[in-house]
């Protein structure tokens, strides 16, 4: 279930860049803030979680050479989030140009919206359903209660403590017992109901007579959408990045959410 919305997700985003980049182009994307990790265009943070922020963030990309970056704007100026994010990660260049280890956290107050945006290089890390447990223990709870300082700080923490493990770092900030206390590693009873079905299913296809092969590739391939207008099908975006950051792509995958 997990590669098939991966892979559906891809499609909508690539469909999204299609017919709104044009649009995109006229939208104003404000410039990254000297904080770097921590972007508030709104001023909803309060400054001591602002500065863990910065802390977190700056040691995580001394050791792992990651970036993991926050933005809190007011609209998304017609856009959709998903569209916002990838064309601010590219102007921004989050992550390193010949790693792609960005990742951002965006958040748009009056549209009431969020997406976890994650650079290629870290997809194996933050697979689409880790970034959905991420969205939906740490930062939307908060959000519903228009506490976005705590909501902001501890998906923030959720994502750096995932890209730390990644590179198989410490950091000087115990993350894991900042962070509040997560049910999200447990199965619960529906996932495992659905893992039987799955099974079953999948017995029965295969022990058919005549069923040999099914083949994972379509008719561009597997994995593979094509090309359009300069995009590739993966979802990476080039970004040539500001000062401070690498130059790193979006791979188009993550989570979006409301609340």
């Amino acid at each position: 279930m997990e590669f098939t919305r991966k892979v559906a997700s891809k499609v909508l985003i690539l469909l999204f860049l299609i017919f709104g980049i044009a649009f995109a182009f006229g939208v104003n994307f404000p410039s990254p803030t000297p904080y770097k990790y921590i972007n508030d265009y709104v001023g909803v943070i309060d400054q001591e979680y602002l500065q863990k922020i910065v802390s977190v963030g700056k040691e995580l990309e001394a050791k792992t050479s990651a970036q993991v970056v926050a933005v809190v704007v007011n609209s998304l100026e017609g856009l959709s989030v998903e569209e916002y994010a990838v064309e601010l990660f590219r102007k921004w260049g989050i992550g390193q140009k010949d790693k792609d280890n960005g990742v951002l956290l965006l958040v748009a107050i009056a549209d009431r919206e969020m997406r976890i945006e994650v650079g290629y290089g870290l997809e194996g890390a933050i697979p689409d359903g880790k970034a959905g447990r991420i969205r939906d223990e740490y930062i939307i709870p908060y959000f519903k209660e228009k506490d976005y300082s705590k909501g902001i700080y501890y998906g923030y923490l959720a994502l750096a403590n995932e890209v730390a493990k990644e590179y198989n770092v410490e950091l000087t900030f115990d993350m894991e017992s900042e962070l509040p206390k997560s049910s999200s590693d447990s199965i619960n009873f529906e996932e495992i109901v659905f893992i039987v079905i799955l099974l079953i299913v999948l017995v029965s296809i295969f022990s058919r007579k005549g069923i040999r092969y099914i083949g994972p590739q379509g008719p561009m391939g597997p994995g593979n959408f094509g090309e359009f207008g300069g995009f590739r099908g993966s979802g990476r975006i080039s970004g040539g990045g500001f000062g401070g950051f690498g130059g790193g792509r979006s791979g188009g995958g993550g989570a979006s959410g409301k609340w």
